[in-house]
This record gives C-alpha cells, structure tokens and sequence, in this order.
C-alpha cells in the first residue's frame, strides 16, 4: 500500500505552482521553433548538470556528447562542446580541480580530460574495461579520488589523479547488490548509499575501503529502479525510473525516514513538479539544486529549497520529446 501525505503534496503543488513551465520554455523560443531544432541545438537527454570552476556542464547522454558554458541560461546551440566523438551514452562527469573524468558508458570505459593552455578541454587518457557500463562517476575529496560504478556488473572502481595522471587503484565487486542492475551511488555523511537496483538501498563504509554494510533499506516494488537519492534539509529525495518488473514508471518522491520506504510511507512528488519525463540526477550548485528530466522528454529542473519546501521552481533548456534527428544520432553510438 502507498500512502501519500496529501496535505504535504497540496502544499508542494501551490509552491511548485509559482514556476509554470510555460514561461520558463527554452528561453521563450517558440514550441513549434524548438520543435525544428537541428539535434546540435538540443538535448537528448540531459541525464546530468554540474558546475565545474567557472564553466556548467551537461551530459547529453543519447547524443553522445558533454557540453559546457559559463552562463546555464546560454541556448544550448551555443555552448561549447567537450566531446562528440568518443562518448557513447556517457551520464556523469565528475572533476578533482585538474582533470574531468566521464563514465563512457555505452564503450565501458572512462575518459579523462585536462585544460590545455589554450583554455579548451582535451581528451588525455582513456580506460577500457571499466565493467559493464560504467554508469556513475564521483569524486570524493576526503579520499582524494574518484569512483566509478559499473552498473550491469555491479562493481566499484577507485582511481586518483597522480602528478597529473589518473591511476587505476583497486577494483571491489560489490556483492550486496547482488548482480541487480543499479544505476547510481551518493556519497553522505562519510558514507556511501547505493540505489536500489535490488529492492533495498544500502548504506556502506567506504573511507576505509572496506565497503562495509552499515545500513539496508528494503524500498516497495514501484520503486525498485531507482535511479539517484540525495539528502536535503529533513528529507532523502530520490528519484526513480522502473518497477521491481521492469515497467517504465517514473517516480520522484521524497520522505523523512529511509525505513518508512518499504512500508509504502513517503510522499509523491511527480504530478506535483509537472514531470513530463523521468527525474534523473540530482545536483547542488550555489544555493540551487539541479534535477535532469530524461527518456521521454528533455529539460533541467531548477529549484531551490526552504523550510524542507521546494520554492523558486523553474524549467530550463525545455526540448520535450526527441526529434528523429536525435533519435538517429542516438543509433549512431552505443549507448
């Protein structure tokens, strides 16, 4: 059984309410004109925004590409563009302050970019054989060093940059998430949560490389395909794409007490932000938090939170259902 907590989500509503997608469309340009858009000037998807020293990045996943601008609001036709060529369905982009690194996902590899003295972003190393699509990259300054999970092989690998290069330094098959396919990890409080891919999320001890359970939390079946979880104020938001069969089912929701989750305890937020999609990634830049939309529509969401109330909500770079231009670019690749 779900129980939704109505007044909460009637509350959300007239807060989200404030931001209507409609004047926030693509920097008011037209729908028909998005529509026509050539794919260079659109998204398809967006699986991941971030900010890296002055520049915003964003993971346009199934277009094989990373772009980058120093101004987000910047119509997407004119940021630069990292990489086009190389990348298949990458989702993540992660940076110590002197290299990027982005799970290759669809090439099961890592690819990893410096500034060069130019000022442009060039590819230096590449790493095969990263799992079975390398679906999340994060770094962690407390280890100095990045992580990568293998989504289908449920396996962890740890890499740090040394004198400029990165170094692979062990490789930890992770036998709690029992070969489910898992989508994505955070890092919080010094500790790592792992999404459910196999009905339950859990909570280890990574700062010792021991990658010891802590914690599970069995999650209710419309939620076995999560796809990222973050903690804000009073409450863990998490997001989540299909059910433990398998059907497509989006689902943003959010709750106080990860343990309620298996009993169905926790309020759902979707019709609430006006989802179209399915809420992806989650991302804090400045005071703002960043939520991508994906697979069936295109955008960013951006919103802040106050008093444990999403208020300032907005819809950027808006490009609704892919074209048969980004359909085709996406077969061009492996994703």
């Amino acid at each position: 059984m779900k129980i939704v907590t109505i007044l909460a989500t009637l509350l959300m509503f007239f807060s989200i309410g404030r931001g209507d997608i409609s004047k926030n469309f693509s920097h008011d340009v037209k729908e028909d004109t998005v529509a026509k858009a050539p794919w260079e000037e659109r998204l398809y998807p967006p699986t991941f925004v971030t900010k890296i020293d002055d520049y915003y990045f964003i993971v346009d996943c199934w277009q094989h590409r990373i772009i980058y601008s120093k101004d987000f609001q910047t119509p997407v036709g004119m940021w630069e563009t990292l990489d086009a060529e190389t990348l298949g369905g990458p989702h993540s982009i992660a940076s110590d302050g002197e290299l990027l690194v982005v799970d290759n996902t669809g090439y099961h590899k890592v690819n990893v970019y410096r500034k060069n003295g130019d000022g442009k972003f060039i590819l230096q190393q590449g790493f095969e054989g990263i799992g079975n699509r390398p679906h999340r990259v994060t770094y962690s300054p407390e280890k100095q060093g990045f992580y990568v999970l293998g989504s289908v092989s449920t396996d962890i690998y740890f890499f740090k940059n040394i004198n400029g290069e990165l170094q692979l330094q062990f490789t930890k098959k992770l036998d709690f998430l029992e070969d489910q396919y898992t989508r994505s990890f955070r890092i919080m409080d010094d500790k790592m949560y792992f999404v459910s891919g196999a009905n339950k999320i859990v909570v280890v001890r990574y700062l010792d490389d021991s990658f010891e359970i802590l914690e599970e939390y069995g999650v209710p079946n419309e939620l076995a395909g999560m796809n990222d979880i973050y903690k804000i104020g009073n409450y863990y938001y998490i997001t989540s794409t299909t059910s433990a069969k398998g059907e497509i089912a989006p689902q943003f929701i959010r709750t106080d007490n990860l343990d309620k989750l298996k009993d169905g305890l926790y309020e759902d937020l979707y019709a609430a932000s006006g989802l179209k999609g399915t809420p992806y990634f989650f991302e804090k830049i400045e005071d703002l938090y960043y939520l991508t939309e994906i697979t069936q529509y295109s955008s960013i969401l951006r919103f802040k939170i106050a008093d444990d109330e999403i208020v300032d909500f907005e819809r950027w770079h808006d490009y609704g259902a892919p074209t048969e231009e980004s359909e085709n670019r996406k077969s061009q690749f492996p994703t």
